[in-house]
């Protein structure tokens, strides 16, 4: 898969029913892409969809007794965002380099964001000052989740001083959606710091599931950077798996992180049996952002975190890391 900016897939809860006979409908009708397009949803969802097109043509349709924001994936390369609405419909067109969306409220904001992103491209200055005039204008509107998302968060060092100012402007109803509610944690945990908490890990697992933040947060910590095709960081894991063995399982998790491209191969080589924690990858290899982010230069690499996701120590093995790993379990008690 191409390089893409990180895609988001949020859902945003506005309006909730007991009943399940509320639809959105998206209507297709794109020239130049693939006949398979691949859909991204995260929480409560936390899948990954297929709509297959014929000639660009194709319709969508979802339960939607809430407001959605799922992502199109075209051609392994272009991010679409979708609005889905209770009870609506939208229509999207046009060419892979120039998208227009007819719909409800946020959809049709899309296009103005489209417009700035053809127009300014790398001008990143001015796409940072076109972004906080957007939320100001347009403190209510989704679209902000994917412009905060795509253009300060997904970085290699965010600037958490302006996402805060940018957090001013928007509506509490905005303010709730995960991923902006994760930051804001951050912000508050940590007195605007990025370099000593780890904000987020949206990678997917093995089926295209995403890990449930608050759930991480519950235990003491082990971020294993490995690659199936690195001997040394495969061979590693038996001994981290020995090690957690002997650690209680309700106060200690292991996630590996690979840096994998190509997943057959990846799924292939995933630890069986004693090595049973949680695989993500975005397959990206040493392109992806949370790889960038967190300034992983070799593997095997590892993280230690804390219950606030709070880093406690990096590149650690053997008996260091199993002390440090009994000291956070321990300050963690008190």
């Amino acid at each position: 898969m191409k390089k893409i900016a990180f895609i988001i897939a949020l859902t945003l809860t506005l309006l909730t029913s007991c009943k399940n006979d509320h639809k959105f409908t998206l209507n297709g009708d794109i020239k130049g892409i693939s006949d398979t397009i691949l859909v991204y949803y995260q929480s409560p969802y936390n899948s990954i969809d297929t709509i297959m097109a014929k000639n660009g043509r194709f319709e969508y349709s979802i339960p939607a007794d809430t407001t959605t924001l799922f992502s199109l994936l075209l051609n392994n390369s272009k991010e679409v965002p979708v609005f889905a609405y209770r009870d609506g419909e939208a229509n999207i067109s046009g060419s892979l380099s120039s998208i227009v969306i007819e719909g409800e409220e946020d959809n049709m904001k899309m296009n103005e964001i489209f417009d700035m992103e053809r127009k300014m491209k790398d001008d990143t200055t001015g796409i940072e000052k076109w972004i906080e005039s957007f939320s100001k204008k347009y403190p209510g509107s989704f679209a902000n989740v994917y412009l905060l998302n795509k253009y300060f968060i997904q970085r290699e060092k965010p600037d958490y001083n302006r996402i805060k100012s940018i957090l001013a402007n928007l509506d509490g109803k905005v303010k709730d959606v995960p991923l902006i509610a994760e930051i804001q944690n951050v912000i508050t945990d940590r007195g605007i710091s990025n370099s000593t908490t780890i904000q987020s890990i949206s990678l997917p697992d093995k089926n295209g599931k995403y890990p449930e933040w608050n759930a991480l947060r519950e235990k003491v910590t082990l971020l294993y950077f490995w690659a199936s095709w690195d001997r040394e960081s495969v061979e590693m894991q038996d001994s981290l798996a020995a090690m957690k063995k002997a650690l209680s399982n309700k106060d200690f998790q292991i996630v590996g992180i690979s840096l994998d491209i190509d997943k057959p191969h990846w799924n292939s080589r995933l630890p069986q049996d004693s090595v049973n924690w949680r695989q993500l990858c975005d397959f990206k290899g040493w392109q992806s952002n949370f790889i960038k982010q967190n300034k992983v230069s070799k593997i095997p690499y590892t993280i230690l975190l804390d219950r606030k996701m709070n880093i406690i120590a990096t590149d650690i093995y053997g008996k260091k890391l199993k002390d440090c790993i009994y000291q956070a379990i321990k300050k963690s008690d008190k």
